[in-house]
């Protein structure tokens, strides 16, 4: 059946008005309303494995993060690392990228950290090697941590409850590289 020719303008204007509202409706469900990104969960005790290896070679990154089922942390060592093994109960969790760690507000987090040397040409060594770890947000300085004499580095840790909902970031503060003003990492706390 075809329109009539006098109803076509009729047909033509609901059709636009239609349009203008799909329109309308889309801009202020995107724009108007305030959104909740994200949906934040119950707070929980972490333990993020990270290494920390010169930019040019990739910074931070994470290697492994876990939900920590006990209230002791496991055993550690400057030589070797946290030790999670049989005794220790953790369920593993993803990380959002791989310097990128994200928590809820209340957050217990403990970040075990290796400080590898770098066989690198870019590498620079300063006031004895190793890369710091600076959480100004929180006011965590570990100042100059050193390589030690294995060439692999040592391990170090620290431990904080989340800071404010947002994005916070973390960086190496001993010069190690040209490029040391990207060594960074992010926290990110939902809210």
């Amino acid at each position: 059946m075809q329109v009539p020719k006098k109803h076509f303008p009729t047909v033509g204007l609901v059709a636009v008005i239609l349009v203008a509202a799909a329109g309308g409706s889309i801009y202020y469900y995107q724009f108007v309303l305030p959104h909740n990104p994200s949906v934040c969960g119950a707070s929980a005790n972490r333990i993020i494995i990270l290494d920390a290896v010169i930019h040019e070679v990739g910074g931070f990154q994470i290697k492994d993060a876990a939900y920590l089922n006990q209230s002791t942390l496991p055993s550690f060592t400057n030589q070797t690392g946290p030790m999670l093994n049989s005794t220790v109960r953790y369920t593993n969790y993803q990380v959002a990228d791989n310097n990128t760690i994200v928590l809820n507000p209340g957050d217990n987090v403990t970040i075990y950290y290796h400080s590898i040397n770098s066989t690198d040409s870019h590498q620079v060594v300063q006031n004895g090697g190793g890369h710091g770890f600076y959480f100004p947000d929180i006011n965590i300085q570990k100042d100059v941590i050193h390589w030690g004499t294995r060439p692999e580095g040592d391990w170090w840790s620290v431990s904080f409850t989340a800071p404010a909902p947002g994005s916070h970031m973390f960086r190496c503060n001993n010069f190690c590289s040209n490029e040391h003003p990207s060594m960074t990492g992010f926290v990110s706390v939902c809210g």
